[in-house]
């Protein structure tokens, strides 16, 4: 019955952070992928030795820990690049278009 609680908590905790966070890399999709199949697999394995189910809870929760790290550092990255292309983009203001072009008329 633990088995199926981890599972059904990985898989939920899963699909909210693909639907959160949407990973566009290869080690995102990865990690969400292995997230999935380990819950799906505690959802068929049954309950046995109580060490090995404190194993595979140990290791859902690091691997689930690794996705949230993974995909959280790809949905910062992919605002740095948004705000550095948004100041890329930005007009040039009024004042420095004025005088360079008065320059330029007093050069002539």
């Amino acid at each position: 019955m633990v088995q199926v609680i981890f599972g059904v908590l990985l898989l939920g905790g899963t699909a909210f952070l693909w639907g959160k966070y949407r990973p566009k890399k290869r080690d995102s999709l990865e990690l969400c992928l292995l997230c999935t199949v380990m819950g799906v697999w505690s959802l068929f394995l049954s309950d046995g030795v109580w060490w090995l189910q404190a194993t595979g809870h140990l290791m859902q929760a690091v691997v689930f820990a690794c996705c949230l790290l993974e995909l959280r550092r790809e949905w910062i990255f992919r605002q740095r690049a948004i705000r550095r292309m948004a100041k890329a983009v930005r007009p040039v203001p009024k004042a420095a278009k004025t005088s360079a072009v008065a320059v330029s008329r007093f050069a002539a």
